[in-house]
């Protein structure tokens, strides 16, 4: 007899993964109907959008989640054609675990976009959506929001002018932070 495993896909460009994103991760495996949840950034931004190396988002993440149990990270999108879209991803994470029920982590507002994805109903079929609430986006069945609201273009701006900025403590983990330090990021 095959046990199932219930698996969350959190993806995401996670540049750079914050605090709020662990939160979210936390309360998911803590309240959602999940055995285990797997982070996967993105390789390349299906809209084209600049992002820090691979790489470094995948070590960054790594770092982020590392205490974290019943996560991890997977580097899966660099072995994809790109460009790549999330339902891809997921057929190709049930073809290499086909006893994961998966789960796709999304937040408030991707329902209301969902227009904007390649195959959204395919992916809700493969992986139904676990949402989460986002500040400033309710949609119909997301909860309101219930981690603090972290904006990743804010966080880089702020890393672009200094990495001693006081908030910069309360928004990363020390880890991710020493990381963007020690390979000069988003400068």
């Amino acid at each position: 007899m095959t046990s199932t495993n219930r698996v969350a896909f959190f993806g995401g460009s996670f540049d750079p993964p914050h605090r709020s994103h662990a939160g979210v991760i936390r309360q998911l495996l803590q309240k959602g109907p999940i055995d285990s949840l797997v982070v996967v950034p993105v390789f390349a931004h299906a809209f084209e959008k600049q992002l820090t190396p691979f790489v470094h988002r995948l070590a960054l993440s790594d770092i982020a989640f590392a205490d974290i149990p019943g996560v991890s990270v997977s580097a899966l999108e660099q072995t994809l054609p790109v460009p790549n879209y999330t339902l891809h991803s997921l057929r190709a994470l049930q073809e290499q675990h086909p006893n994961w029920q998966l789960r796709l982590v999304v937040g408030s507002d991707v329902i209301n976009e969902k227009d904007d994805w390649h195959d959204f109903d395919g992916v809700v079929k493969l992986a139904p959506l676990l949402a989460v609430g986002r500040e400033g986006a309710p949609a119909d069945g997301a909860p309101d929001a219930e981690v603090p609201a972290m904006s990743s273009s804010k966080i880089r701006a702020v890393l672009s002018e200094s990495y001693d900025t006081p908030e910069l403590g309360r928004w990363l983990d020390a880890g991710v932070l020493d990381y963007i330090r020690r390979h000069g990021l988003y400068r």
